[in-house]
């Protein structure tokens, strides 16, 4: 595998997937056993188990530093230990990297401040709350329509591993809807420009962070 799991990776189980009935969960890399093949733990969603079928085909979701991978596998053993299952499952596809459009996206609130660039001068300030993040973007909901392909500054400030981490990050305007239920509001979707791998890896790390708070409280 290129950037491969790890022991101890948070993963993404998607079942069925393809159909209407899909549905996904989250488990974690128990064992890495070869190239093709490892373990994980009982796939959760909301603090309901995944019972996975011998022979079933899943479709698995890792993430790194690095970015967003996906790759279909096979159950083939189930395992339990003191009353906790376990799964054995085979890679059976290329491990594909997905686009950097498609990094996860957190929904989380936080204060954003938006500058609008023009001809490489502010010309305009906005301040707002975001709905989600992610290592390629966010979206924020402002007071003001932005017109697609504004150039922006975003300045935040995320919390991660008890420290605190300011944010300026150049992006351009991709998105702006109404609000649904707010008309005075938009909803601005802008995709980070230029901002360096090491911004980017702190992002994803708080994405991480808080993505294993919501796994504990059984949310996710």
């Amino acid at each position: 595998m290129k950037k491969p799991m790890e022991i101890g990776a948070k993963i993404e189980i998607v079942t069925k997937f393809g159909s209407n009935r899909e549905e996904i969960y989250f488990s974690m890399v128990q064992d890495i056993i070869s190239d093709s093949t490892f373990l994980i733990t009982m796939p959760m969603s909301k603090g309901k188990p995944a019972f996975l079928h011998i022979g079933e085909e899943v479709l698995v979701y890792y993430f790194n530093y690095h970015g967003q991978y996906s790759f279909r596998a096979i159950v083939i053993k189930r395992y339990e230990f003191q009353g906790i299952y376990f799964f054995k499952l085979e890679k059976n596809s290329k491990v594909a990297r997905l686009q950097r459009r498609n990094y996860f996206r957190l929904p989380k609130t936080i204060p954003v401040q938006v500058d609008i660039f023009s001809k490489d001068k502010i010309v305009n300030t906005l301040y707002g709350n975001s709905l989600d993040i992610g290592g390629g973007g966010l979206a924020v909901i402002v007071d003001k329509k932005l017109n697609e392909d504004s150039k922006v500054i975003c300045t935040f400030t995320l919390e991660h591993d008890s420290a605190i981490k300011d944010f300026q990050v150049k992006g351009r305007v991709v998105r702006c809807v109404h609000t649904q239920n707010m008309d005075d509001k938009f909803e601005v979707g802008i995709s980070f420009e230029d901002i360096c791998e090491q911004q980017r890896d702190r992002i994803i790390k708080f994405i991480f962070e808080e993505q294993r708070k919501l796994m504990k409280k059984g949310l996710i």
